[in-house]
């Protein structure tokens, strides 16, 4: 038997081989199985054993050291903690009425064991029960406390399991939203003395959705011959809201109004998005407006547009689909508008139809694509999903308001140098070289990667690639554009190939818009504008996160919603048309069109038989058979629904026979 001089001899020996290991840093990916993997930067990925994924969570970020097997195989043993994956995160509540304990199963595909949860007496005391939903925070790492089981401690109970309003509920505090409006102010007085020039007698309109209520913008338009006169009219919620108040806290934080089917959490108390400051028809209405030249061609006039406050009233709260029928001359159309009405309609008519067209030839127009409008009942349940087209009235509406912005952008570049901006730069430029060698291998080899990095560049490769006969090509390269972020200063917009875009035409909806508000009254009016009173670090942190979770949000609720929708016709072996989006090893995912539930079509079902000809290829996005096509990007498929995973909501599907 060993001393324990002769053990400890043998523990440094140990210790010595194992601290000789080369140490990689990597991110930890669970597999439906009980082993997982280490996936290293540079591609590499390495086994971790069942024993070692006990110790970690799928998505921590871990040092590990790579040692060999006893079959000379590498694997990965982590360590070392670098970031917990589950920091805050929404989870489901169960209790073990054995010994009386808490466990919660956290809300991810990957994550299918239950951790023991304490439950502090503020959340006890609301009675919780099997299933409730709830927002926990990591107590203890088995990385960190090798001796403990992990656990999270509950901080809020978000919603009852029975409750109708958990898809809701659930999306918006999973991303750490606010589910209520804003509390109503004791006051409603204007804040704000400046004098209003009044044009209560020109005809301005309004153009939204029958349901809309937070109606931000009117329009006004005239034909002076060799050029248009756009008058865009903006609500102004500044006049109402004084910077650095309570309401203008709540608003910068929020930072957007989170839109969601049935319901949207505003920015704002509704007596001021849907009443006070909403350009309602009939009600007289302080605006921030820009008087905007465009001429003949679809180019905005080098004359500076003028923004002045004014006083205006809507003469006509109309619905996007009315006017289209009426300008498209449908069938059984049943809007009749009066002859002032129609003028200023076909006026309209020319002008988005001419700046469509032009910015088609000279910047980046938007493709025709598909929207969905998420029906709800009564009772908040979903009845039936609308396909929403882009049609005439929405194209009147979007280059009026790409113009005014585009305007603003200008304006507030030109005269002080900073504001809230929009700004996309296109391609990553880290991986440029790569997408010069994915256009070669599609016959494009006149563009290089300094090219690439300019607007110019991007907007040749995006036509040429829009005019290719598939869609396969343009949504292969969508992988490698960068998201567009907000700034102030100013910046190019790669995205509408423009020098600066700044958006102040939704200051009801958003908090940026609300600060070019108060810059552009600031300077018209003669006074000093100090950009460290308007916006700092913390307020560009919010726009940027606000823009995404509220997205998030958005995507999370109609998955849920599309899982009930979808549902019934898995007995129905009802054909669906859908288009692929993601090619993977793993399967294919595909958006429905009637609907746009995106559902999954998992390789096994695919290949069956496990034939080695069949082989998907994910750089590619192509699936090949015997070295010939048979899946890729936004190629059409039909499919039909096989299974429904309500618990990851997930929609899994077949390829139709």
């Amino acid at each position: 038997m060993l001393d324990a001089s002769a053990l400890a001899v043998l523990q440094k020996a140990k210790n010595k081989i194992i601290e000789s290991f080369p140490i990689k840093d990597g991110t930890v990916r669970a597999t439906d199985k009980s082993f997982g993997f280490l996936e290293v930067d540079n591609n590499e990925s390495y086994f971790i054993a069942p024993p070692d994924m006990k110790k970690v969570f799928h998505g921590d970020k871990v040092k590990a050291r790579i040692r060999k097997d006893s079959n000379d195989r590498e694997q990965a043993e982590p360590f070392e903690l670098v970031t917990p994956f589950i920091t805050r995160c929404v989870a489901r509540l169960y209790m073990n009425h054995k010994n009386k304990m808490f466990y919660a199963k956290i809300d991810h595909p990957n994550y299918r064991d239950q951790i023991f949860a304490k439950v502090p007496n503020s959340v006890r005391n609301l009675n919780p029960k099997d299933g409730d939903w709830v927002i926990v925070e990591l107590s203890d790492h088995p990385l960190l406390k090798p001796n403990n089981q992990p656990s999270v401690i509950v901080r809020e109970l978000i919603a009852r399991a029975d409750d109708p309003k958990v898809p809701w509920l659930v999306s918006l505090r999973k991303y750490n939203l606010p589910t209520e409006c804003p509390p109503d102010p004791d006051s409603l007085e204007m804040v704000e003395q400046y004098e209003h020039e009044d044009l209560t007698d020109l005809f301005f309109v309004t153009i939204d959705s029958p349901e809309t209520k937070d109606m931000d913008d009117a329009l006004y338009i005239e034909d002076n011959n060799e050029y248009w006169l756009l008058y865009v009219a903006i609500a102004d919620p500044t006049a109402y809201i004084q910077p650095g108040s309570s309401l203008d806290k709540t608003a910068e934080k929020r930072a957007f109004t989170c839109y969601l089917p049935g319901t949207n959490i505003p920015i704002i108390p509704h007596v001021f998005s849907e009443n006070i400051c909403s350009i309602l028809e009939g009600e007289k209405r302080s605006v921030l407006l820009a008087k905007i030249v465009v001429n003949k061609d679809g180019s905005v006039s080098n004359e500076p547009c003028t923004f002045s406050l004014a006083n205006i009233r809507s003469h006509g709260k109309l619905a996007y689909n009315d006017i289209s029928d009426y300008l498209e001359n449908k069938e059984n159309c049943s809007f009749s508008p009066d002859e002032n009405l129609a003028k200023q309609l076909k006026i309209f008519e020319t002008f988005a139809l001419t700046r469509a067209k032009y910015r088609e030839n000279q910047t980046i127009s938007f493709k025709d694509k598909l929207d969905y409008h998420y029906v709800l009942n009564e009772k908040g349940a979903l009845d039936h999903i609308e396909i929403e087209y882009r049609r005439i009235a929405n194209r009147i509406v979007e280059e009026a308001m790409i113009v005014a912005n585009e305007c603003a952008g200008s304006f507030l570049a030109k005269n002080l140098g900073f504001g809230i901006f929009n700004k996309h730069t296109g391609f990553d430029q880290d991986k440029l070289n790569q997408i010069i060698k994915i256009l070669k291998a599609n016959g494009i080899d006149d563009i290089t990667s300094d090219e690439l990095k300019t607007m110019s560049g991007y907007f040749n490769i995006r036509k040429k690639v829009s005019e290719l006969p598939t869609g396969y090509l343009d949504m292969r390269l969508r992988k490698f554009q960068v998201p567009a972020e907000i700034v102030t200063a100013p910046a190019e917009h790669f995205g509408l190939g423009l020098k600066t875009y700044a958006t102040w035409t939704s200051p009801i909806r958003k908090y940026g818009d609300m600060i070019n508000h108060r810059i552009i009254k600031q300077f018209i009016t003669g006074q000093h504008v100090n950009p460290k009173q308007m916006f700092n670090e913390t307020t560009l942190e919010y726009l940027n996160l606000g823009k995404r979770t509220n997205r998030y949000a958005e995507r999370d609720v109609k998955d849920w919603l599309n899982i009930e929708y979808i549902e019934p016709f898995i007995n129905t072996k009802t054909i669906f048309e859908a288009i692929i989006n993601d090619i993977s090893r793993g399967g294919i995912k595909a958006v429905i069109i009637e609907n746009g539930a995106t559902v999954f079509i998992p390789m096994s079902l695919i290949n069956p038989t496990k034939d080695e000809k069949i082989v998907a290829n994910n750089e590619e996005g192509r699936i090949f058979n015997n070295g010939n096509v048979m899946f890729e990007l936004a190629m059409k498929i039909k499919l039909t629904i096989s299974e429904i995973d309500r618990y990851n909501r997930n929609i899994i599907a077949s390829i139709a026979e």
